[in-house]
């Protein structure tokens, strides 16, 4: 009984040492399965972060060009309207100036004191780059350059309040339109020489602007 039992218990011991290695190598391998398991976690967790931040990342970026975008709409906005105040000023100017042919205006600005005012004085000293080519093409009517050459000299500003010198002012103007076709046409033939009719109506010409100029310097004199 005891010889019987001894084997068994030497085989059952060796059948439970090599159940309990094999259970010993289960749990062994299970443990490094779960620390394998733990380790790669991290490592999958890392990368989903870094996915997610690059994500992020990538989200934000578009957000730039969008920026700027708005940067360029507003810098157009205001170049438009920067250009839109620089043409309704160039209008007004250009308006301004050519209202200088008119000699009633002229007295009217004398009589009103505009004259006197120093900034005023000025800016007819401004104007005068309408004198220039690229602007002087947009002026319909000459002779307000020529009274804004005349509004440069107080002398003249200071006659202008006077009716009587406004009113020769007028005379002369008239004068020129009157004959600026003949003249005109005379000055693109220099080399034919002219009729006696015509220097007869040159001479008539030129004698009724010297009576009236004569007449208008004695009326202001005696004003």
């Amino acid at each position: 009984m005891s010889s019987n039992n001894t084997p068994m218990s030497l085989e059952d011991d060796s059948n439970i040492g090599s159940g309990s290695g094999s259970g010993i190598g289960d749990e062994d391998e299970i443990m490094n399965d779960d620390i394998a398991t733990t380790t790669t976690t991290p490592t999958t967790t890392t990368t989903t972060t870094t996915t997610t931040t690059n994500n992020a990342t990538n989200t934000t970026s578009p957000t730039t060009p969008t920026s700027t975008m708005t940067d360029d709409q507003a810098s157009s906005e205001a170049d438009q309207l920067a250009e839109e105040a620089n043409h309704q000023r160039f209008m007004m100017e250009l308006e301004f100036v050519q209202c200088l042919s008119n000699p009633r205006y002229l007295n009217y600005l004398a009589q009103n004191r505009y004259f006197q005012d120093k900034a005023f004085v000025n800016y007819l000293n401004y104007l005068q780059y309408w004198k220039q080519p690229e602007y002087s093409k947009f002026i319909v009517y000459p002779q307000s350059l020529y009274f804004l050459d005349l509004l440069q000299q107080e002398k003249f500003r200071h006659e202008l309040i006077h009716l009587m010198f406004t009113e020769y002012i007028h005379e002369q103007q008239f004068y020129h339109w009157q004959y600026y076709r003949q003249n005109r046409m005379a000055s693109t033939n220099p080399l034919q020489p002219p009729t006696v009719e015509e220097l007869q109506q040159q001479q008539q010409q030129q004698d009724q602007q010297q009576q009236t100029t004569d007449q208008t310097i004695t009326n202001i004199t005696t004003v």
